[in-house]
């Protein structure tokens, strides 16, 4: 609502000699009740408090709210970061960065199944750019579970000539070097490639 509309609208109110709250004044008018003013009636509300009313024609205009100045905006710009920061997709971004400073490698697999004895069957690394610093599939000990296959697709018959944990340890040790390792449900993967003793550094939990 522009200057002209709002002026033309409290005076048709103190035309008609109109009474409001002080809600109302504030929000629809930019009002509030003059010094000494006094209400023409109170209210009960639904919460069991009361409210009053007074007439338009006893309120005066609130001031205009004055620009704020740089510092405020800068102050305002800053609260506004620094509340972002404290939320929990903020601190959720600190961590992510701290793990990026520290040049970490993403490992994913895909596995026999979801029991304890499942193993790996395929094994990814990938820098933070999403380059592929290491990948193969392994020969499982265990059989497949019917599930897992529907997910990842991979048959037992596509891994008779795939290389055994034994045969692909130096590899994967190497290609990890002393990086911290990232992996996602870190887990349930942890837990299935202890099944085949590969050795890790305890990997960050996603």
């Amino acid at each position: 609502m522009n200057n002209d509309e709002l002026v033309t609208r409290r005076a048709q109110a103190i035309a008609e000699d109109r009474c409001f709250s002080k809600g109302r004044l504030r929000d629809e008018f930019r009002m509030k009740p003059a010094p000494g003013a006094e209400p023409v009636k109170w209210y009960k509300n639904t919460y069991g408090g009361r409210f009053a009313v007074y007439r338009i024609a006893d309120c005066v205009p609130m001031r205009e709210k004055r620009p704020l100045t740089s510092k405020q905006q800068l102050a305002g710009q800053r609260l506004s970061v620094l509340s972002r920061l404290n939320s929990t997709s903020g601190r959720m971004a600190r961590q992510a960065y701290d793990w990026l400073s520290l040049a970490p490698l993403f490992l994913d697999t895909e596995t026999t199944g979801l029991d304890n004895t499942a193993e790996a069957l395929e094994i990814g690394l990938t820098d933070a750019a999403g380059q592929v610093v290491f990948e193969t599939r392994l020969k499982p000990t265990v059989a497949i579970g019917a599930q897992a296959a529907a997910v990842h697709g991979i048959s037992e018959q596509a891994l008779c000539g795939a290389p055994s944990w034994t045969d692909v340890a130096r590899q994967l040790r190497h290609a990890i070097g002393d990086r911290p390792v990232i992996i996602f449900n870190a887990r349930f993967t942890y837990r299935k490639l202890k099944n085949q003793s590969i050795p890790l550094s305890t990997p960050y939990a996603t």
